[in-house]
């Protein structure tokens, strides 16, 4: 069985959901290959609505100059993916591939300077405390939760970070080095040591948001995520930084926000980290974001907002990463985590064992 998203295969016979377009037949260009003089052949992939599976077919549509898609240096078929909770998106199986799709002008209107790699294309783009709260929904039925607004979610993960940041200080987490920690920078220090906030991991290095969407489930899409950081608040000065956080999500004025924190461990420059949030938005594949932000009025391929779009990570790509990383990039898991908690984590018993592990250095 091919997991989601379904993917062209010569002489198979798939059927595809609409993704974000909905149901019914589609008629989409999905692919792109560059032939002489700089020319792009783009195809489209035609699906039938016959839900018994009724086969597709690659017809061509028609040539076109490269700066329409990619960059001048796609010297290869490019496919692209569909899944129901993105849409249509590039789904690279080389580095080369990746590279050139992040490179290229198909990935927004407006430039990415902010990437996520998640290991399976099915999860949204959820912050770690909504999915915490949703997933045991009864623990909010026994307190009282304050109407702050007019979003039950919202309320809901704003009393819930509330509660977080009072038993981290009870128990003793709230101060560093004698000098007690803001909001902001308890909530950050929380995240990197796996507690659930509203905050999300990003990173300025678009090969280490692939690493982590190469991290796990090797049989499975993964995504990484690109975001325009052109409209975001950031918190920029001191006065800002040791404000409550309930008084920062009130300054955003409903804005996504990017921190850069200090280095309270080791990993966040190492990963080259910032954090973004907003509150709670209502949308399938992403509770981050503006509020105002307009939906695309467009098919293209890998956008998913004017804010937001997203590269599939084929089983194919995260195959033929595997052991390139270190020799390449230096990537490990002690070079991207290297706290005591990351060593700790690459040696753990399921860890698998570098291929120098016994080779004496000396």
């Amino acid at each position: 069985m091919v997991p989601w998203p379904t993917r062209r295969s010569e002489g198979a016979e798939l059927w595809l959901s609409g993704g974000r377009g909905g149901s019914g037949p589609i008629r989409r260009t999905v692919m792109a290959r560059r032939e002489p003089h700089d020319v792009l052949i783009l195809f489209t992939l035609v699906v039938s609505d016959d839900p018994r599976g009724a086969p597709s077919r690659i017809v061509p549509v028609g040539v076109h100059h490269l700066s329409a898609q990619v960059t001048d240096d796609v010297a290869r078929e490019v496919e692209a993916v569909s899944s129901p909770l993105l849409g249509w998106l590039w789904a690279p199986k080389t580095l080369d591939e990746y590279v050139s799709i992040v490179q290229g002008r198909g990935l927004g209107a407006n430039p990415l300077s902010g990437w996520r790699g998640q290991a399976d294309i099915a999860w949204p783009l959820h912050s770690t405390a909504l999915r915490r709260l949703r997933a045991d929904q009864e623990a909010a039925s026994w307190g009282t939760i304050p109407r702050t607004t007019d979003d039950p979610d919202e309320n809901l993960v704003a009393e819930y970070e509330t509660r977080l940041m009072e038993l981290a200080r009870s128990a003793g987490h709230g101060y560093r080095a004698e000098r007690r920690l803001s909001d902001l920078e308890l909530l950050a220090l929380l995240q990197h040591h796996g507690a659930a906030t509203r905050l999300l991991d990003w990173t300025a290095n678009v090969l280490v948001a692939l690493w982590f969407a190469c991290r796990g489930e090797p049989d499975n899409f993964g995504a990484v995520y690109g975001v325009s950081l052109e409209n975001v608040w950031r918190l920029a000065t001191e006065q800002h930084r040791s404000r409550s956080f309930a008084q920062l999500l009130e300054d955003a004025e409903e804005r996504m926000t990017y921190f850069q924190p200090p280095p309270l461990t080791p990993r966040i420059p190492a990963q080259a980290g910032f954090f973004l949030w907003s509150r709670v938005q209502h949308r399938d594949w992403s509770s981050l974001g503006t509020l105002a932000a307009e939906p695309l009025q467009t098919n293209a391929i890998s956008m998913l907002s004017e804010e937001f779009s997203a590269i599939a990570v084929t089983p194919q790509l995260k195959k033929y990463m595997r052991g390139r990383w270190k020799d390449l990039f230096g990537f490990a898991d002690y070079t991207l985590f290297p706290d005591f908690d990351g060593f700790s984590s690459a040696h753990a018993a399921r860890a698998e064992l570098p291929w120098d592990f016994f080779v004496d250095p000396r």
